[in-house]
């Protein structure tokens, strides 16, 4: 959102305002050994999964 306001972002307010539709567009990508570490980490299922 800061992003959107602060460039007057016409793409970045568009994926802000159709959020629920588009965000299972992006993907968070890390190492399998940071998983635990990650300040907004993956749901337990998901971090399950990526760790097997």
């Amino acid at each position: 959102m800061a992003h959107a306001h602060a460039t007057d972002s016409k793409w970045s307010r568009s994926i802000i305002e159709d959020w629920d539709r588009r965000r299972g567009e992006f993907w968070q990508i890390c190492p399998k050994e940071m998983l635990t570490r990650l300040a907004q980490p993956l749901s337990d299922s998901e971090a399950l999964e990526a760790a097997e």
